[in-house]
């Protein structure tokens, strides 16, 4: 593995940003870091926006896809790693979610500092988690219009197609295979966010990530459906800030 920032994260940083925390955002299922772009002009200055490129995608085409998620999370905490040390809030969603909180696993284990905030969206539980009926391309399909996210023009051109399937396929066998038995802790904060008409996650599916954390848990219920409403940028990266604010305030627990 490469353990490279600049292969593993896109900054959507305001232009005049002198960072005091980092918010580093995963992605959802054939996800890009594309989906956090608008993110950018909700981000405050002083907040340090990245967004991961997973392998097999964008500039990382050609390079194999990871063999596990945990293996995924294990990179993905290593290029953390060589970044210059800043108070770091992960935010994952859907697929995201489960990578983030496996993220979160390895930063306590192997940093000097907790991440402050695990923050989790349209994605229950792990070891209670959705998972998938789909057995072929058509099923994969019927699924990805069910919950929108992807232009309807990009699903009917043969070769937009296929990229976007490939790293879905894959993205799916990953989560397909990830089954922790029980919850293992973190040490920090979850807020887990669900927007109120997702066709697959509940607000209920949302609660089970409580026995995520030894600290606090809260529940954040949004408009919109499995990718939330686009106008709600501002509130989710408001609320996190906010969160993020507090917490340094307050003097988060590090090792």
């Amino acid at each position: 593995m490469n353990p490279q920032p600049r292969n593993w994260f896109r900054s959507w940083s305001p232009a005049d940003s002198a960072a005091s925390s980092r918010l580093v955002c995963l992605p959802h299922a054939g996800g890009t870091p594309d989906y956090f772009r608008s993110w950018g002009g909700s981000a405050p200055s002083g907040v340090e926006l990245l967004a991961a490129c997973y392998p097999g995608r964008q500039h990382r085409l050609d390079e194999p896809h990871p063999p596990s998620l945990e293996a995924l999370a294990d990179d993905i905490a290593e290029a953390l790693r060589a970044l210059p040390p800043l108070p770091v809030v992960l935010f994952g969603h859907s697929m995201g979610a489960a990578v983030a909180y496996e993220v979160a696993r390895r930063l306590e284990r192997d940093s000097g500092e907790d991440p402050l905030l695990l923050a989790v969206s349209a994605h229950g539980a792990p070891h209670h988690a959705w998972r998938s009926r789909i057995t072929d391309d058509t099923d994969l399909l019927a699924e990805v219009r069910r919950l929108g996210g992807t232009d309807a023009d990009v699903l009917r051109d043969p070769e937009m197609r296929e990229l976007v399937l490939h790293p879905l396929r894959c993205d799916y066998r990953l989560l397909e295979a990830y089954a922790p038995p029980r919850p293992v802790p973190v040490r920090g904060p979850i807020a887990a966010y669900v927007g109120r008409e997702d066709p697959r996650v509940t607000v209920e599916d949302m609660r089970g990530w409580s026995s995520y954390t030894s600290s606090d848990f809260t529940p954040v219920a949004l408009p919109g459906g499995h990718f939330h409403d686009p106008t709600t940028a501002d509130t989710l990266v408001g609320d996190l800030t906010t969160r993020t604010a507090h917490l340094r305030r307050a003097g988060a627990p590090s090792r």
